[in-house]
C-alpha cells in the first residue's frame, strides 16, 4: 500500500488534488492581452492558470501556485503553458 502525501497550503489545494489535475488535464489557461495605452495595440499576452477541482469548480493560482513552487512543480504548470 503506497502512502498519500497531504500537504496544504493556506487553506489552499491539497498535494493530491494538484497532482491529479496535472495528470488529468483539470488545469485550464486564460490568456490576457497586454496592450500599450498610447495606441491601444496589443504587446503582449499574459498567461493565467487556474485548476479544475473535482465538482468543477475553478480554484484560482492564489491556492496552488505556491505548493506546485514547494514541490517543483510550476515547471508542469509551464509546460502546459507552452503546448496550449
Amino acid at each position: 500500500m503506497m502512502a498519500t502525501k497531504v500537504l496544504v497550503v493556506d487553506d489552499g489545494v491539497q498535494f493530491g488534488e494538484l497532482i491529479s489535475a496535472l495528470e488529468e488535464r483539470g488545469v485550464v489557461m486564460h490568456y490576457q492581452p497586454q496592450v500599450e495605452l498610447d495606441s491601444f495595440q496589443v504587446v503582449g499576452v499574459e498567461s493565467l492558470v487556474r485548476l479544475l477541482d473535482a465538482d468543477g469548480n475553478v480554484c484560482y493560482p492564489g491556492r496552488f501556485v505556491h505548493l506546485a513552487e514547494l514541490e517543483g512543480l510550476n515547471k508542469h504548470l509551464t509546460a502546459l503553458d507552452l503546448v496550449a
